[in-house]
């Protein structure tokens, strides 16, 4: 039986239950789609977005192929793997950046009851046709014949 749950103020309505996955309507609010929509439009062009008045170089953001990260600290030597099971494209968003992303985190870290800085940076992902995000583990590559991350 799928069932609501009222939690920090927002609702999450069950869609699936193994595992457990919820839906939240308006997580986002339309000024922070606004801001994430004005993020993809610039990948389009030569310059981000920033606030009038701002003078702070501006850096070419554009979409990367999505990859798994062997980071030192987990037993990875640092390096960067391309999977075939990633065929999608994303974009890293600056961590606690600007306004709308640092509200972002903080409504999801109070929602996790979790403190801010341990929520991961946001990443907008983008699939053309035929492209996927398959099978894969936060932690590493599979070794299948060890059944292992």
């Amino acid at each position: 039986q799928k069932y609501s749950l009222r939690l920090n103020g927002l609702t999450l309505e069950q869609v699936y239950d193994s595992p457990n996955i919820y839906m939240i309507d308006n997580f986002l609010k339309d000024s922070e789609l606004d801001y994430l929509d004005g993020l993809i439009r610039a990948t389009r062009t030569r310059k981000p977005p920033h606030p009038e008045g701002e003078k702070k170089k501006r850096r070419r953001i554009k979409f990367q192929k999505s990859y798994v990260d062997l980071e030192e600290g987990d037993g990875g030597d640092g390096s960067i793997v391309l999977d075939d099971q990633r065929t999608s494209t994303f974009l890293s968003l600056e961590k606690l950046g600007r306004a709308p992303l640092a509200a972002m985190e903080t409504r999801a870290a109070d929602l996790l009851g979790l403190l801010v800085e341990q929520i991961e940076p946001l990443q907008l992902v983008r699939y053309k046709p035929d492209q996927f995000f398959g099978i894969h583990h936060d932690l590493g590559s599979y070794v299948e014949d060890e059944e292992r991350v």
